[in-house]
């Protein structure tokens, strides 16, 4: 077993151990078989953006399955090798809101989702990666994100969106029926909605906090300037 020497330890993580070869580190942070699955998803993300642009249904259900296999398989890795920690959590909420944004671009372009739908997605985006992983990990800041569980729940939902539009693609050539049951009773009349109640729900939470990050952040850097003009 090692350890890495050059990478910081955040927030209150202890400094996890490897075995060899299972861990690379770029620009003095560790990133483990965990995070590299937390991550795939953004590549995944443009992979599933090219089969709906291409309207090939095959194509994007395959990115899809394979990005929830990432979305399970990531937590666990971490706990099977005892290194499940904040820094992870985050890198996984960073693969999660890149993949749900990437695919909400295309949907949008292929008429999939409403306009007013998709800016909720991105102002949520915006907020939980700037304010959550981002700020976090370079700011160095000890916030700590309470009812991270509504904001978990409205995420997953939008995936609940991309799933009911990826089986929409999959029927639209096999039958009107299940195409039309899909397109103009289930997305408009329940999961869009639903979907967009948990969405603002999340903002409610993910807003005060990024404020919060935002102003504990300018606290810091007022009171380096005030002791480099008394130095």
């Amino acid at each position: 077993m090692l350890s890495c020497p050059s990478c910081p330890v955040s927030l209150s993580e202890k400094r996890p151990s490897f075995p060899e070869g299972l861990f690379f580190c770029y620009n003095g942070y560790m990133f483990t078989p965990a995070n590299l699955l937390s991550l795939s998803r953004v590549p995944l993300g443009f992979f599933c953006l090219a089969g709906i642009v291409n309207e090939n249904p095959l194509v994007f259900a395959f990115g899809f399955i394979i990005t929830l296999l990432t979305d399970i398989l990531d937590g666990w890795f971490a706990r099977a090798q005892g290194n499940a920690s904040e820094r992870g959590s985050l890198i996984d909420s960073i693969g999660d809101q890149v993949f749900e944004l990437i695919v909400g671009v295309g949907f949008l372009l292929s008429g999939g989702i409403p306009l007013f739908y998709f800016v909720i997605i991105a102002v949520r985006f915006f907020l939980q990666v700037l304010s959550i992983p981002l700020l976090t990990l370079y700011f160095k800041s000890k916030v700590r994100l309470k009812k991270r569980r509504r904001f978990k729940v409205g995420s997953a939902m939008t995936m609940v969106v991309y799933f009911f539009l990826g089986a929409g693609m999959l029927v639209k050539g096999n039958g009107v029926a299940p195409y039309q049951a899909i397109h103009e009773i289930v997305l408009p009349y329940v999961v869009i909605p639903l979907s967009t109640i948990l969405e603002v729900l999340s903002l409610g939470v993910l807003i005060p906090h990024f404020l919060q990050v935002i102003r504990q952040r300018t606290a810091k850097s007022s009171k380096k300037k005030i002791k480099n003009t008394v130095v």
